[in-house]
C-alpha cells in the first residue's frame, strides 16, 4: 500500500508530462541505479558520509535517493511533477508517477489507433467521392454533348417551322383573296334572288290577303247566323227546362210541406242533405284557398294550434285537414258526444235531469217493481224500448218547437243551456281560428264568422234530430291513423222488417272502418 495523502486524484489523472521531463527522469534514474550498483567501492556522487570512514550506510543511500527523486520531481514546477512528491514515501511517489506515465501512454496509443482508423475511413470515403466525381464529370460531358445535339436539332426544326409558316401564310392569303371574290359574287347573286323573291312574296301575300278577307267575311256571316240559331234554340230549351224544373220543384215542396215538418223525424234523404250541407260549411271554413289559415313552414306549433297531435304524423302542406279535424272535434264535443240526441246541449248537458224526468214519466205507466231507473251511463233502453223512444222523440220535438220560437219555453232551463252551448262552441271555434291566423299575421274574416254561426246552428239542428229520430244515429269517425279527410259520416242503427238489428250508412266516411 502506498500513501497518496496530499495528492489530488483529479490532477493525477489529468496530468500530461512534458517530453523533456520524461527524458530528464530517465537520465536521473540511470545515474542513481548505476551509483547504487557500485556504492560499496566507489561511493555515491555528491554524497558525503556522516561517519569517519568513506563507506556509505543504507540510511545514507536512502537519503541520497530521496534527495535525487525530490530534485527530479520538483525540478520544474511548471510541469506539475511536484504533485507526486511524498516525503514519507519518495520511491512510491516515483512509481505513481511512472504508472501515470504508462496509463497516459496507453491512452495516447488508443487515441492514435482511433484517429488512424477514422483517417482510413475518411481516405476510403474520399476515394469513393473522387470516383463519383469522375463519373459525374463523365455524365456531365455526355449530357452536354446531348444538349448540344438537341439544341442543334431544335434550331433546325425552328428554321423548318418558320419556312412552313411562311409558305402557309402565303397560301392562306391567296385562298382568302379567292374566297372573298367568290363571296362577293355569291352575295350579288343572292341579293338579286332576294329582291325577286320579295317582290313575288308581296304579290302573293296581297292576293292571299284579299282572298282571306273574303272568306273571313263569309265565315263571320255564317257564324252569326249559326250563333243566332243556337241562341234561339238554347232559349227555347232553357224555357222548357225551367218550366219543367218549376213544376217538379213545386211538386216536391208541396209533398214536403204536406208530409213533414222540421220538428218531425226527417227521412234519410233530408238527413243526408243537411249533414252534407254541414260538411260544405266546415270545408269552406277550413279551405286551403283561405290564405289567412295557411300555416307558415317555420312557424312554432304549440298545443293551442295542434291539440290533436296532427303535425308529428302528417305534413304541414295538409294543414287544412288539421283545421277540419279540430272543428269537427269541437262540434262532436258540443253536440254529438252522447247518442240519442242527449249531446245536443253541450258537454255539461242536462242529460241526467232529462233521464230523471223519463224515469218519473215511465213510473206512471208501469208498476214500480218492474222499473229499473236508468242513469247517464245506461242508454240501452232507447235501442229497443218503443215506449222510451216515443217519450224521447216527443221531448226533442218540444225542444225543436222552442228553437222555432215557442215563447213558453224561451226562459226554460233547457233552452238557456242550448243557447249557452251555441255561444260557447262559436267562441271556441273563433278563438282557435284566430290563433291559427295569427301565425301568418292575419285575422278571421266576417265571412268566416258567418259560416261558423251557420255551421253550429245546423249542427245543433242535426243533433236535435238525433233525439227526434226513432232510430239510433251516430257520427261515423275515421279510423285511427287515417291521414286523409277527417270529416265524419252518419251511421243509423234500427230494426229491419223482421225486427232484427240493422245498420245503414247514411253518409259515407272516407276514413271509416269499412274502407
Amino acid at each position: 500500500m502506498h500513501d497518496t495523502a496530499g495528492v489530488d486524484a483529479r490532477w493525477v489523472w489529468n496530468w500530461h508530462p512534458e517530453p523533456s521531463c520524461i527524458v530528464h527522469l530517465a537520465h536521473s534514474l540511470t545515474s542513481v541505479f548505476a551509483a547504487s550498483h557500485h556504492f560499496g567501492t566507489m561511493g555515491l556522487p555528491g554524497f558525503r558520509s556522516s561517519k569517519t570512514n568513506d563507506t556509505p550506510t543504507a540510511s545514507d543511500v536512502r537519503k541520497h535517493f530521496e534527495s535525487g527523486i525530490e530534485d527530479f520531481l520538483q525540478e520544474d514546477s511548471g510541469s506539475g511533477l511536484g504533485h507526486f512528491w511524498n516525503r514519507k514515501e519518495p520511491l512510491q511517489a516515483l512509481f505513481d508517477w511512472g504508472r501515470q506515465i504508462r496509463h497516459e501512454k496507453r491512452k495516447a496509443e488508443e487515441d492514435l489507433n482511433t484517429q488512424v482508423a477514422a483517417y482510413s475511413t475518411q481516405v476510403d470515403q474520399n476515394e469513393k467521392l473522387q470516383k463519383r466525381c469522375k463519373q459525374l464529370s463523365k455524365d456531365k460531358a455526355q449530357l452536354e454533348e446531348e444538349l448540344s445535339r438537341a439544341s442543334s436539332d431544335l434550331r433546325s426544326i425552328n428554321r423548318k417551322h418558320r419556312d412552313e409558316i411562311t409558305q402557309i401564310k402565303l397560301l392562306h392569303s391567296t385562298a382568302i383573296g379567292e374566297l372573298e371574290k367568290k363571296m362577293r359574287d355569291v352575295q350579288e347573286n343572292y341579293e338579286g334572288i332576294i329582291q325577286d323573291q320579295r317582290a313575288h312574296y308581296e304579290s302573293t301575300m296581297q292576293d292571299q290577303k284579299a282572298a282571306l278577307l273574303g272568306r273571313m267575311d263569309d265565315q263571320e256571316e255564317k257564324h252569326k247566323n249559326e250563333q243566332n240559331d243556337l241562341i234561339k234554340n238554347h232559349k227555347s230549351s232553357m224555357t222548357t227546362l225551367e218550366n219543367s224544373h218549376k213544376i217538379e220543384r213545386n211538386k216536391l215542396i208541396g209533398q214536403l210541406l204536406v208530409n213533414q215538418e222540421d220538428n218531425q223525424e226527417w227521412p234519410d234523404d233530408k238527413l243526408k242533405a243537411r249533414f252534407l250541407e254541414l260538411h260544405r260549411l266546415v270545408n269552406s271554413i277550413a279551405s286551403p284557398q283561405r290564405l289567412e289559415f295557411k300555416i307558415p313552414p317555420d312557424a312554432q306549433i304549440g298545443p293551442e294550434v295542434d291539440p290533436v297531435g296532427f303535425f308529428p304524423t302528417y305534413a304541414r302542406g295538409r294543414s287544412h285537414y288539421l283545421l277540419k279535424a279540430v272543428i269537427w272535434g269541437m262540434l262532436q264535443e258540443h253536440f254529438f258526444h252522447v247518442p240519442f240526441g242527449f249531446g245536443a246541449f253541450g258537454p255539461e248537458s242536462i242529460q241526467g235531469g232529462i233521464l230523471e224526468a223519463f224515469n218519473m214519466w215511465r213510473s206512471l205507466f208501469q208498476h214500480e217493481s218492474n222499473i229499473e231507473p236508468i242513469d247517464n251511463s245506461d242508454l240501452s233502453i232507447f235501442e229497443s224500448d218503443r215506449l222510451a223512444n216515443k217519450w224521447r222523440s216527443t221531448t226533442f220535438q218540444r225542444v225543436k218547437r222552442i228553437d222555432e220560437g215557442d215563447a213558453e219555453g224561451t226562459e226554460s232551463r233547457i233552452n238557456l243551456l242550448r243557447v249557452a252551448n251555441l255561444a260557447t262552441v262559436e267562441a271556441r271555434i273563433e278563438r282557435y281560428l284566430e290563433s291559427v291566423a295569427a301565425l301568418s299575421q292575419n285575422r278571421v274574416s266576417e265571412e268566416v264568422k258567418d259560416e261558423i254561426q251557420s255551421g253550429i246552428k245546423l249542427a245543433e239542428e242535426i243533433a236535435i234530430q238525433f233525439g227526434i229520430h226513432s232510430c239510433k244515429i251516430i257520427l261515423l269517425r275515421p279510423r285511427e291513423g287515417w291521414s286523409g279527410d277527417p270529416a265524419p259520416g252518419l251511421l243509423k242503427y234500427g230494426r229491419d222488417r223482421g225486427n232484427g238489428p240493422s245498420r245503414q250508412t247514411i253518409v259515407h266516411c272516407k276514413g271509416g272502418a269499412e274502407d
